[in-house]
């Protein structure tokens, strides 16, 4: 996962750390750290991430490869 790529598209749709948290149920830290790469989330937490950034996996890879992060 391209945790930049993730970030990104968290900001540019306006969805907030705090938001991600409620919705992957933990905290805003734990955000933070993943984001950053300090930390790994289960493959689970992963996909509810995606859904609540309105993507899925492939659309990840194809952010990544326009995107310069």
């Amino acid at each position: 996962i391209d945790l930049k790529a993730i970030r990104l598209v968290r900001e540019e749709k306006g969805i907030t750390r705090d938001e991600i948290a409620t919705a992957l149920e933990v905290s805003y830290k734990s955000i933070e750290k993943f984001e950053n790469g300090r930390m790994t989330f289960s493959q689970n937490k992963q996909e509810r991430l995606f859904k609540a950034l309105g993507l899925d996996e492939k659309e990840l890879k194809r952010i990544k490869k326009h995107w310069v992060v």
